[in-house]
């Protein structure tokens, strides 16, 4: 729009040439803010989906390492159970010193 076309198109509406340029500024540079914006939730996204493979792969570590420890847990309760129950054969019962 030329000088001129401006003027007219001002003048009907009742604007002033200040307020139309403002205007397509604004909307020329309206669209470079959603790009810096897109472009920043990209990297937030990106940044968040590290962290969680990263908290994924620990938990899956700490479970392993609990399942282990339970089952060593396990295991030692089993042999507890076995040295503390009486055996049938053993050397100091008093059945075989009678006959």
């Amino acid at each position: 729009m030329n000088e001129a076309e401006l003027s007219a198109y001002c003048r009907e509406r009742g604007l002033h040439p200040e307020q139309v340029e403002a205007w397509r500024g604004a909307c020329m540079n309206a669209n470079d803010d959603a790009a810096a914006q897109a472009k920043q939730l990209r990297q937030a996204r990106k940044a968040e989906r590290k962290r969680l493979r990263k908290l994924e792969r620990e938990l899956h570590r700490k479970d392993k390492a609990l399942a282990e420890t339970a089952a060593l847990l396990a295991l030692s309760k089993i042999g507890i159970r076995h040295h503390a129950s009486p055996c049938l054969a053993s050397p100091f019962s008093s059945a075989g010193a009678d006959s």
